[in-house]
């Protein structure tokens, strides 16, 4: 997200709190925000652990996560990566105009 919010807007940013930056990335797109679904409680539950493994794995040797969530957020990351180039590459073409 901070690599897509530099590309979009070129702010350069140093946080590194996902909801910040995810809130960032709705001053142009709501598509980011929208692969995590946190319109439905079920799907919170995987922000809000990604949330805390990127936090966590950073000052915590040893890390553990569930296998389960993994899994479950294997798949969305992927998809938010998609979606944030597909994002890319239109405001890059809108951009040139």
């Amino acid at each position: 997200m901070i690599a897509f919010i530099r590309g979009v807007n070129g702010y350069g940013t140093t946080h590194h709190n996902l909801s910040r930056l995810l809130a960032v990335t709705q001053m142009f797109t709501n598509d980011l925000i929208n692969v995590f679904e946190l319109y439905d409680k079920d799907k919170v539950v995987f922000f809000e652990s990604l949330k805390q493994a990127y936090f966590t794995v950073r000052y915590k040797e040893g890390y553990k996560v569930d296998i389960a969530i993994v899994k479950a957020l294997y798949t969305t990351v992927g998809h938010l990566v998609e979606v944030a180039e597909n994002v890319y590459t239109k405001h890059l073409l809108t951009e040139n105009l």
